[in-house]
Order: C-alpha cells, then structure tokens, then sequence
C-alpha cells in the first residue's frame, strides 16, 4: 500500500462520497490523520484509517504534470508572465 498523498481522490465503501486528500499524516504506527474533503458536499472531515482501512479504498492519483506538455508552459507565460515583461 502506498502512501496517500495530498490531492488524491479516495472512493470506497467507508465512504458516503468520493473525497479529495486534502491534509495528510502519519498517526501511530498503523493509522494515518487525514483532513478530507467532499467532492460533493464540500464537507471537511477528519479521518483515522488504519492501513487495513486504506486497502479497502481506490485511491486516485491526480497530481498534474507538465512533461511533455509545452502547450501548458506557453500558455501560462503568454496569460500571466508575458504581460509583466517589458516592451
């Protein structure tokens, strides 16, 4: 099992909704604290699942990346950067 990590999406049957990691710790030697967040509802809750607990869950990697997308990278310096620079 690997770690969660802030920005993942959790689904499983311990949960009314899909949620997104939104603060994430390690506990005690076999729980986690994590703040989630309804994607939904919006709620903010504060969970301590044990590992055995994170088995039973899909977890969701969304973290973004911009290899090998340099349409990403241009269109930040043209909308943010580019009207900063001098003429």
């Amino acid at each position: 099992m690997s770690a969660i990590t802030v920005g993942q999406i959790l689904i499983g049957p311990l949960l009314n909704e899909p949620v997104r990691a939104a603060t994430v710790g390690s506990n005690v030697l076999d729980s986690w604290m994590v703040g989630l967040v309804g994607s939904q509802s919006e709620k903010l809750r504060k969970v301590t699942p044990s590992t055995a607990d994170l088995k039973s869950l899909t977890i969701q990697n969304t973290t973004k990346s911009y290899n090998r997308d340099g349409q990403l990278v241009d269109r930040y310096y043209l909308f943010v950067d580019a009207p900063t620079q001098p003429i």
